[in-house]
């Protein structure tokens, strides 16, 4: 059956962000969002700059939770490095646990996903 469906696409879609070279790409189109964030070069994010640009996205609650993860020494900052590894976690994590990077977006439940293994 060649008929394209909203399934198939979400379906392939599925596929192709849980393919190794995927996270290659992760790293190149978040630069850009990373440096939009990070208006004054300093490097890092603080919590209100990422909330910022992610509340809206997530709620505040989960960009509250994602934001303290990705603030693994806890000093209030958040490096590319830091933001990357919670994207490339967002897009490639196939295990059913419940785990904040998950909702980084807004949640991932979707009744067109395969189901994860």
């Amino acid at each position: 059956d060649h008929q394209l469906t909203e399934e198939k696409v979400v379906k392939n879609m599925w596929v192709a962000v849980n393919q190794p070279h995927f996270k290659i790409g992760i790293y190149a189109v978040f630069k850009e969002g990373f440096l939009q964030m990070d208006h004054t070069h300093k490097g890092y994010l603080t919590k209100e700059e990422y909330m910022k640009w992610y509340t809206w996205r997530s709620g505040e609650e989960q960009a509250a939770a994602a934001f303290a993860l990705m603030d693994t020494d806890k000093d209030g900052k958040v490096s590319y490095d830091d933001l990357i590894e919670a994207k490339a976690f967002y897009y490639t994590d196939t295990t059913k646990e419940k785990h904040p990077f998950n909702l980084m977006n807004g949640p991932l439940d979707d009744p067109c996903l395969p189901e994860r293994k």
